[in-house]
């Protein structure tokens, strides 16, 4: 989540006359409510009733004024978009994860309709949809989809935010030299964040460096390593997210004790 400006500037004037600053503005910039475990899905079978406005009500108490909603495929995206139509407060990104990058190649009118279908769903959708994505490279989970075909159909993907003025919701795992070498040459002068950030300083610098924000999560959060990697960064660098319901925070992570300020609620 990201801490919108009214409140860092409501919290200085509270400080200077003495009084306490309201509770945080929190934008959550990595959200995926279409999930059906939201829905008491899990795996394929109903395990509980919905929980969807329950999560959505506490997020609110703890002060999430918006939620960006990953769409990580056609499907994915059309419904978070329709989640965005219901509930105010929540947005979308249209786009196609890198690990489901194989659904361009498998349209039955091929990559070009499957990208056109994107396209689409942006453009009817403007005032809902904020970002496009998520999109990038995955080489950390090369079962799920191919290199090749992740490298064929993550630039096209571009040319989305490109035609639409819209930044970019990224995704790069185990692949930053590629990552980097097409943002440099199919990027240019684009705009966005590179989220749950799990790799190095440098690489995280390296994005920074290009223009891009880095998000980061629970899965960011993991080692000591993590912890001074995110420390050394740029604050005004840095959008958090939830990744919600995959990259909490545990009591494993390194980052854990860091939680313990919290109210109940969050």
């Amino acid at each position: 989540m990201s801490t919108a400006p009214e409140t860092t500037a409501a919290a200085v004037t509270a400080s200077s006359q003495n009084v306490s600053p309201p509770p945080p503005v929190l934008v959550d910039i990595g959200s995926n409510l279409g999930d059906p475990v939201f829905q008491g899905s899990y795996h394929g079978k109903q395990h509980h009733p919905s929980d969807f406005l329950a999560i959505l009500s506490r997020a609110r108490l703890a002060g999430v004024k918006a939620q960006l909603l990953t769409g990580d495929c056609v499907k994915g995206a059309q419904e978070v978009i329709e989640l965005t139509k219901k509930y105010d407060g929540l947005y979308a990104t249209v786009g196609c994860h890198p690990c489901r990058a194989y659904e361009f190649d498998q349209h039955k009118e091929g990559p070009e309709a499957y990208l056109e279908t994107l396209s689409r769903l942006i453009e009817s959708n403007r005032d809902e949809v904020k970002a496009v994505g998520e999109c990038g490279l995955d080489y950390d989970r090369l079962n799920l989809c191919p290199r090749d075909v992740q490298l064929r159909h993550f630039p096209p993907q571009l040319t989305l935010a490109r035609k639409f003025d819209l930044p970019l919701f990224l995704h790069s795992r185990a692949a930053h030299e590629d990552f980097i070498r097409i943002l440099k040459e199919d990027g240019q002068g684009l705009r966005g964040v590179v989220h749950s950030h799990s790799g190095s300083l440098q690489e995280a610098l390296d994005c920074i460096e290009l223009g891009y924000f880095i998000g980061i999560n629970g899965c960011s959060l993991k080692t000591e390593e993590n912890v001074e990697c995110v420390r050394a960064l740029p604050l005004d660098k840095l959008m958090v997210e939830s990744d919600c319901p995959w990259c909490e925070i545990r009591p494993s992570h390194a980052s854990h004790p860091y939680l313990s300020s919290l109210p109940p609620q969050a």
